[in-house]
């Protein structure tokens, strides 16, 4: 009944999921067949289209009505004709929605499940990275307070170049978003990651020995030539939250800043690499010969603070 009332008020039939940002560099081939998939939903006023905290993992468009959004029971927003939302939840990116969602007035809606997009993108595997790119540049959006050159001084070894070389790096620099147990880096890549959102587990030979969270980097010793992975290491860098979103500046990114022509970078750094809060401690009194003295407490400060750290690249 509520879907021939909608219908007596003029025709429906026209999809607003092609005109959608996320959809916008999609194939029309692809975009037909994802059209196909739609599926229709009915809400009265007042009752919940999407309830906080539960699992959602559906796409919506409205095409007629209005809605409000809510938290805490309080109204912080509207959905009205032609609005859309759910564009990370129907691709995984997140899983639970945080706002209530409740009809306002009727509404007619499009719907889209994440498990007929998953479906449809095994045979069009080109589209994946495309609407996950489109969905890490809205994510991005939300921590414009933030640049990108922002987050790349803060990486101790690359705060201690030149400004010019990190202009460089944040013109080449690359946004990238993972969902859950998703590969970040294999133990093939030389590239230096550095978390804006979410979490990575490092794994060694598939166990995890440390956890990455916002504001956390890895990588930038290989990616700078200041160190190299053993052949045989078995090393990841694997998605341990939802979803990922990274920077990412791999060894080419590099060569194409010049970073490595003459090598002057790396000289610069080769006597200021910042080493782990403690290690230096650590090498120290697990070193025979130093245990052997058994020196007090006093003496052992005083040879830490004469050590000093040398860095030689490859080859030197």
């Amino acid at each position: 009944v509520g879907a021939k009332r909608m219908e007596m008020t003029g025709p429906r039939n026209m999809t607003l999921f092609p005109s959608q940002n996320i959809f916008l560099n999609c194939a029309k081939e692809f975009m037909d067949k994802l059209c196909n998939l739609l599926h229709r939903k009915i809400f009265f006023p007042s009752q919940k289209i999407i309830n906080g905290g539960s699992e959602s993992l559906d796409m919506y468009a409205f095409t007629k009505g209005n809605a409000v959004v809510e938290k805490n029971g309080n109204v912080v927003g509207e959905m009205k004709e032609g609005s859309c939302f759910g564009e990370m939840a129907v691709l995984r990116v997140v899983t639970s929605q945080p706002l209530t969602l409740r009809a306002d007035t009727m509404c007619d809606l499009q719907a889209l499940s994440c498990w007929d997009l998953q479906e449809l993108m095994t045979h069009y595997p080109a589209e994946k990275p495309r609407l996950l790119q489109a969905v890490a540049k809205m994510m991005r959006e939300d921590l414009l307070e933030v640049s990108n050159l922002e987050v790349l001084s803060e990486v101790p070894l690359l705060s201690e170049l030149p400004q010019g070389y990190l202009e460089k790096f944040d013109e080449v620099v690359s946004l990238k978003l993972a969902r859950k147990d998703e590969l970040i880096l294999t133990k093939s890549d030389r590239s230096l990651i550095l978390i804006l959102l979410g979490k990575a587990s490092l794994e060694v030979k598939g166990i995890p020995v440390q956890q990455l969270a916002e504001g956390d980097s890895y990588g930038e010793t290989m990616a700078l030539g200041l160190a190299q992975a053993p052949p045989d290491a078995d090393v990841q860098l694997r998605v341990s939250d939802t979803s990922c979103l990274y920077l990412e500046l791999s060894e080419q990114d590099f060569r194409d800043a010049n970073f490595y022509k003459g090598f002057p970078a790396l000289d610069e750094l080769a006597g200021s690499v910042v080493e782990s809060v403690g290690l230096r401690d650590k090498v120290l009194q697990r070193n025979p010969q130093l245990a052997h003295l058994q020196m007090t407490e006093e003496q052992f400060a005083r040879l830490s603070s004469w050590c000093e750290e040398y860095v030689a690249l490859s080859g030197q």
